[in-house]
């Protein structure tokens, strides 16, 4: 009888220490995500902390925390990924959201950056082409009792493969710039956002005398009226 009580007691403990420790794992891994929001937060202007990050990016971290029908692992990836984006872009996004006159200037007047995004993609598109290249002449070329099928089906298919996708992207985005050029639009790129991550609640607040678009190749379209006309409106009637 003594044993099955000491086993009981030891029992109720071992689950009260089980609940204590989840309950500090689950007050750390969320206060991580938060704790590095706020380091973004700190990079904003302060006349837009509280619109971007009481109003906006907090709630939807929460949301992302406490979202149901998911793992604890996945939420917790998913919000550092969230705030950790955030933590790099902060500041880009808000000034091209409210349409600072830093941003305005670089807008107007077709004056082009060339974005990190892109940057990126070209860094990587050349890396894997001085990589990749003499993988696949390697793997081509030797003897199959060296190589195993693993390697060769990455030296072969994937790292092609990828290099292709990286030079669909570049040539696609420089072809939309090239496309905007054309058109007489003003633009610019729009911030890098890592892990393709946008705020899913973004608020508008741009002038009106201003529309401001952000297409699916990354750029920011400026419209306003100093705007130079359209290649189009100077074209002939019979064309």
């Amino acid at each position: 009888m003594a044993t099955i009580i000491e086993h009981l007691i030891l029992a109720i403990i071992a689950a009260v220490i089980v609940e204590i420790v989840k309950a500090r794992a689950r007050k750390h891994y969320q206060s991580l995500p938060f704790l590095i929001l706020r380091l973004a937060r700190l990079t904003l202007p302060r006349d837009l902390r509280v619109e971007f990050y009481d109003e906006v990016w907090a709630p939807d971290l929460y949301y992302q925390l406490t979202a149901s029908g998911q793992r604890v692992l996945v939420r917790f990836a998913r919000s550092m990924r969230f705030s950790l984006s955030l933590l790099l872009t902060a500041r880009s996004i808000a000034l091209a959201d409210t349409g600072r006159p830093t941003l305005r200037a670089r807008m107007l007047g077709g004056y082009q950056l060339f974005p990190r995004r892109l940057r990126w993609m070209c860094w990587q598109l050349v890396a894997f082409a001085v990589v990749g290249t003499p993988l696949m002449i390697i793997v081509l070329y030797f003897p199959a009792e060296i190589f195993d099928l693993p390697t060769r089906i990455v030296g072969v298919v994937v790292v092609p493969l990828f290099v292709l996708v990286q030079a669909r992207m570049v040539i696609r985005t420089l072809l939309r710039a090239y496309e905007l050029s054309v058109q007489g639009r003003s633009f610019a790129f729009a911030p890098a956002r890592p892990l393709n991550l946008w705020p899913r609640r973004r608020r508008h607040t741009s002038p009106p005398a201003r529309e401001k678009i952000l297409d699916s190749y990354g750029f920011i379209i400026s419209k306003t009226d100093e705007d130079p006309p359209l290649v189009s409106e100077h074209l002939p009637e019979n064309v």
